[in-house]
């Protein structure tokens, strides 16, 4: 009798440890997946935003007319060829997340981060250098700062 207790015990516990391990495996995925997605959407915001400086100063004739005064227009080419480097690599990591390949996904988009980073840093700088936009540089800082937080995140959550 006590033999039949332990066996319907045991029995009893592996059916709720099978039954369980599905739901908490799956808990597990989205855990792993939301923070890959929520830094390739934070790329992606930060790419536009990069991307709408670019578009503004290249339809701004008198902006460009000033960079190329300036003697900047090489640095500025040099900067949107750039940034055309970091749209590779978000789409590698976009890539990798649609094919559930988080690390890597993640290491794409912090390349990518770091490129769009510099970039925004240097079209500021030739701004600064040809007095254009001066109000705006603090508003500027702030996708700058945005972006060195989230790339301090992902370094702590690889520290773990």
């Amino acid at each position: 009798m006590l033999k039949k207790s332990r066996v319907t015990a045991i029995i009893i516990l592996a059916s709720i440890i099978l039954a369980t391990t599905p739901a908490m495996l799956l808990a597990q995925g989205q855990i792993q997946t939301a923070p890959a997605q929520q830094i390739v959407t934070l790329a992606e915001k930060a790419a536009q935003q990069v991307q709408n400086l670019i578009d503004m100063i290249k339809a701004d004739q008198d902006a460009l007319a000033q960079i190329q005064t300036a003697g900047l227009t090489y640095e500025f080419n040099e900067n949107v060829t750039l940034f055309s480097t970091g749209l590779i690599y978000l789409e590698a990591a976009q890539t990798a997340l649609a094919n559930s390949e988080n690390q890597d996904a993640v290491d794409s988009t912090v390349e990518a981060l770091n490129v769009f980073r510099e970039v925004y840093r240097s079209v500021h700088s030739i701004l600064q250098a040809t007095d254009l936009q001066k109000g705006d540089l603090i508003e500027n800082q702030g996708l700058l700062e945005a972006i060195t937080r989230q790339l301090q995140k992902i370094d702590r959550l690889r520290e773990i």
